[in-house]
């Protein structure tokens, strides 16, 4: 298990005021898959005045979904993807001419453009850099892969966050909520032979599922009563709750 952390991301916006481009980044990888993630904007709504209530924070997990934001409907007569606002060259601009986009959106922060994405306000985030990080991707893929979008480089390559890989993402960034091939093959040729090949995630490997050690029949059995019937109301109960809920999701999962 690795935790990948960017405390603020969009720093360059930051310092020039542009606050709803800032968030803070909490990614978990478990054998070099991204699995949960963290996203909080902490000057989200800032523009509302002064009354008005700060920050948010927007989280999902493989599997069980993404929650904290609402999901807009994206127009199907459009192709609107965002970039860089500031790292943009001539590779940049031209992978994304290549898709033949609308409109473009060119914002700062990783995590900002793949949660405009999730929100439903673009169809795709291409990137045809070297410069982003894996803590600039580790969380907003999971979150993005809750509802169903996925997040590779170039090559259309899932990356690995693993303990071993090197920090930067130099095979770039494509991320869509659909059609992902699709813009994979977008990309020219010799815009994909500048960038690497990333090492992918390990397989998961076949295992049976153990039960929690501590955790017998008898307690499995209090825990479903709990669960159906009662509100926790001591720590153990709630351990008991919380380690059962864990135990059938991955059953289910699996």
């Amino acid at each position: 298990i690795v935790i990948w952390v960017d405390p603020v991301d969009g720093t360059a916006e930051y310092t020039q005021g542009l606050l709803d481009h800032v968030t803070c980044l909490i990614g978990i990888s478990a054998r070099g898959h991204s699995v949960a993630g963290i996203i909080n904007q902490p000057f989200y709504n800032y523009k509302a005045g002064p009354d008005a209530e700060l920050g948010r924070c927007i989280w999902g997990i493989i599997g069980l979904g993404s929650f904290g934001f609402t999901r807009d409907v994206l127009p199907k007569d459009e192709f609107i993807v965002t970039t860089s606002r500031s790292h943009s060259d001539r590779l940049v601009t031209e992978t994304v001419e290549a898709c033949e986009p609308t409109s473009v959106v060119r914002v700062g922060g990783a995590g900002h453009k793949v949660l405009l994405l999730i929100e439903g306000k673009v169809h795709a985030y291409v990137f045809a850099s070297k410069g982003c990080k894996k803590w600039d991707t580790c969380a907003p893929e999971s979150v993005l892969a809750a509802v169903g979008g996925r997040l590779t480089d170039m090559h259309g390559i899932k990356m690995s966050y693993g303990a071993g890989v090197q920090r930067k993402n130099t095979g770039g960034i494509l991320a869509t909520v659909s059609d992902h091939d699709y813009i994979v093959n977008k990309v020219p040729e010799h815009v994909k032979e500048v960038f690497d090949k990333s090492v992918e995630a390990q397989d998961w490997p076949e295992f049976e599922i153990a039960r929690i050690q501590h955790m017998n029949n008898k307690d499995v059995d209090q825990g479903v009563k709990r669960k159906k019937t009662d509100t926790p109301d001591s720590d153990s109960s709630r351990s008991t709750k919380s380690d059962l809920l864990a135990d059938e999701t991955l059953d289910t999962k699996l």
